[in-house]
């Protein structure tokens, strides 16, 4: 029951009407007997100094970001946890005392998602569409499980190569030698980039929401792969549709959803996340 002593937490996003993290922390929270409420905040571009700054004035206990803001509200934190700062991007922000700490647990829920669907990334070739905080994350993350090459496409090489550079900058020395190489998302039709690749993960926000397309062909993937989306909603974008009648495995990015916010959900309450509760409510939105 909602009353002066309620804590709220929310995700801030444009969009933001697909967002499934209301349902999935409230349902943990009424589990747990938490007098949390966490809200879903519609964001324009241009009122994220603004939004920031109320997170402390009505303090709010803390927020997630989603796209397009995991970047650009790094300047309005008090603090960034040693990982975030290093990918330069945020999904979790923990408002205490009216401090604001940065944290990303994006790459935890890939990875998470993975092991529980029995996905071994060790020895495993992984190509990953788009160069956004989604995918610097992702990428912190892969590096650090034994993989054997990374490929990274965007729309525009440069963005690709600045997140290359800053992944070799930032990573120790016993990781540094596995082969990153970048290149752009319109060379993949032709020359049949993605063949050899054991993964792919599209971290882009093409199809979210609607029937856009990565790839106007079928012809990039094959029945030997694992493809990945991080979208959740739909279930199954088009890249998937494609994927899986390629012959490939396919997943959507709600398992993902629920990993890094049952991280997320840890630094909020300091309470373990009751996961089963969170994927179990998702799937049923």
């Amino acid at each position: 029951m909602l009353n002066g002593s309620t804590k709220i937490l929310g995700v801030i996003g444009n969009p933001i009407h697909h967002s499934k993290s209301p349902q999935m922390h409230n349902a943990a929270f009424n589990h747990l007997n938490l007098n949390y409420i966490y809200i879903p905040f519609l964001v324009e571009k241009t009122q994220i100094e603004t939004c920031m700054a109320s997170l402390k004035s009505n303090n709010i206990s803390g927020i997630n970001v989603t796209v397009p803001f995991k970047e650009s509200v790094i300047p309005f934190l008090d603090k960034i946890d040693p990982l975030a700062k290093k990918i330069g991007a945020v999904n979790t922000i923990v408002n205490k005392n009216g401090v604001l700490t940065g944290y990303n647990t994006d790459g935890y829920g890939l990875i998470s998602d993975l092991s529980i669907n029995k996905i071994s990334l060790s020895n495993k070739s992984i190509a990953i569409l788009g160069a956004g905080g989604s995918s610097k994350s992702i990428c912190f993350s892969l590096l650090e499980q034994n993989i054997t090459s990374l490929l990274i496409l965007n729309r525009t090489v440069e963005k690709a190569e600045r997140l290359k550079f800053n992944l070799i900058d930032s990573m120790n020395n016993d990781i540094t030698n596995i082969p990153i190489e970048t290149g752009s998302l319109s060379s993949v039709i032709d020359e049949k980039t993605l063949e050899k690749y054991d993964i792919i993960i599209n971290t882009t926000s093409v199809g979210l929401n609607d029937n856009s397309t990565i790839f106007p062909t079928d012809n990039w993937s094959n029945q030997n792969q694992i493809v990945y989306d991080i979208i959740y909603s739909p279930p199954e974008t088009n890249f998937l549709k494609q994927a899986r009648l390629k012959g490939a495995k396919t997943l959507n990015g709600l398992g993902m959803l629920v990993g890094q916010g049952a991280l997320a959900f840890k630094k909020f309450t300091s309470h373990d996340a009751p996961f089963d509760i969170m994927y179990n409510e998702v799937k049923k939105c």
